[in-house]
């Protein structure tokens, strides 16, 4: 499985392919990890821009160190500090205050105690006070702290992103091959094998795992269908030879983990009717084909069904 976490918003193509860029070095399995973002609806395109939606904020606290100006906080001599809306638009929400140095007689001298400010809300958020925190009166005598002294401060500020998980367990695949046509006309009829269901986990390389895996399920099916039936497999056989093989790949990303059976059916397409049906109980892998059963009465034999068959049976005792 893959999963991704990038921050929420809109992005370009290019921008998007760029954080992508971290997790693959692959352009193509870029581009087939974005796909698949859209076709299971984890990020939505409008025009030639890609919109990330939030799923999880992620809040962190990080220290500020600044100089600030002490003002007259209440009567009876009574300072603090404080940081306008400026400050919470660019760094968070301040959550504590230390004093670290004060200025004293225009040298700057550290304050052993680091004494913690409790923090309130300002009089005036949307301006000059969103926060503010009063100097403890021990801390302002000792040092004789008036307004206006400058202050050296460790400024702990809460802020927060917000993140896009984004994710591609792997693909359900669909792998159907027509066939029957043969340069000297042995089958008019139209023959095909339809395997469905199969589903596997993909990692890094996608673009890479599809291609193996599309392999892996066409060749179970051809050996299925040569360990049924002969006659069948030598016009299959003499199919690809002479090129009259179509088949068409369908992989369907899957963003969470997904149990299906996969069943392969060979249906005799002229005559609308099922020659077999097979199915197996792995539905977490790709199954090998002795992995499969047969769960319908097989109704093989061109020769039964055409009166006689002019195919010979060349393929027959052949090692798959």
């Amino acid at each position: 499985m893959i999963k991704i976490s990038l921050k929420s918003g809109t992005y370009t193509f290019g921008s998007l392919d760029k954080n992508l860029s971290t997790f693959f070095d692959d352009k193509i399995d870029r581009d087939l990890f974005i796909k698949a973002l859209m076709n299971t609806g984890q990020i939505e395109k409008q025009g030639n821009i890609f919109i990330l939606p939030e799923t999880h904020k992620y809040e962190y606290t990080r220290p500020k160190y600044v100089d600030l100006e002490t003002y007259r906080y209440a009567g009876g001599g009574r300072v603090g500090v404080r940081v306008g809306n400026e400050w919470v638009d660019k760094f968070g929400f301040p959550s504590e205050f230390y004093i670290s140095k004060i200025e004293v007689d225009g040298e700057m001298i550290n304050v052993k105690e680091k004494p913690q400010l409790s923090v309130v809300k300002g009089r005036y958020p949307e301006t000059i006070e969103a926060w503010r925190a009063e100097i403890p009166s021990e801390i302002r005598k000792k040092y004789n702290i008036t307004p206006k002294t400058k202050i050296h401060m460790a400024v702990k500020s809460t802020t927060y992103e917000l993140f896009t998980n984004l994710q591609l367990w792997g693909y359900r695949y669909r792998v159907m091959l027509m066939y029957g046509e043969t340069s000297n006309g042995v089958n008019p009829r139209n023959l095909e094998l339809d395997g469905s269901g199969f589903v596997s986990e993909t990692k890094r390389d996608i673009s890479s795992d599809l291609k193996r895996d599309q392999r892996k399920i066409k060749k179970t099916i051809e050996k299925l269908l040569f360990n049924a039936d002969a006659e069948y497999f030598s016009l299959y056989e003499q199919s690809k030879q002479d090129g009259y093989i179509s088949d068409n790949l369908e992989a369907i990303p899957l963003k969470e983990k997904t149990s299906i059976p996969p069943i392969v059916q060979f249906r005799d397409l002229a005559n609308k009717r099922i020659i077999a049906n097979w199915e197996s109980s792995e539905k977490q892998k790709i199954p090998d084909y002795d992995e499969f059963r047969v769960n319908l009465n097989l109704d093989f034999g061109l020769q039964r069904i055409r009166g006689k068959t002019k195919l010979e049976k060349k393929w027959g005792n052949k090692s798959f």
